[in-house]
């Protein structure tokens, strides 16, 4: 599939934010359990969501290994809420996977061979956003996942 890749500025906002480890062996029922928390715990505080959720990985992906991961969705106005932190502006390199996360790989690696070739570096960790999650898609093929990482300028 090929991916084609943009920059963008993404705005400052607030994001309730979970941090989690994910083992290999169990990365779809971890990841399923995480989401089901974070909204759980958006509920609780009150908090409006105003997007999708969102996973960055704070380490590098290996298929055998246990992975650190925040989890995070933005919300509304926050009063002091526990997990609450403001996401700063930044300037991302992003593209969107379409299809299995099996296959999400596939667009990190894009990703990454933009960046060295358009002379730039990462300033920051991936993350990938569901803009079209499996509780809103049909089938498998209508997933879509924006992958992002952090750049300089």
């Amino acid at each position: 599939m090929p991916y084609e890749i943009s920059i963008l500025e993404t705005p400052p906002h607030l994001v309730l934010r979970m941090s989690r480890t994910l083992r290999a062996e169990n990365m779809g029922e971890d990841v399923a359990m995480a989401m089901a928390d974070l909204y759980q715990r958006a509920g609780q505080a009150h908090l409006p969501v105003t997007g999708p959720p969102a996973i960055t990985y704070r380490g590098e992906f290996r298929p055998d290994q246990p992975i650190e991961v925040d989890f995070t969705v933005p919300v509304g106005s926050a009063d002091d809420t526990a997990g609450v932190i403001r996401q700063e502006a930044a300037t991302v390199a992003t593209t969107r996977h379409r299809g299995a996360y099996d296959d999400i790989g596939a667009a990190h690696e894009a990703l990454d061979e933009w960046i060295r070739a358009s002379g730039r570096h990462a300033a920051g960790p991936a993350t990938e956003t569901y803009l079209v999650g499996p509780d809103q898609a049909a089938g498998v093929d209508d997933l879509i996942t924006e992958v992002s990482v952090p750049v300089d300028t």
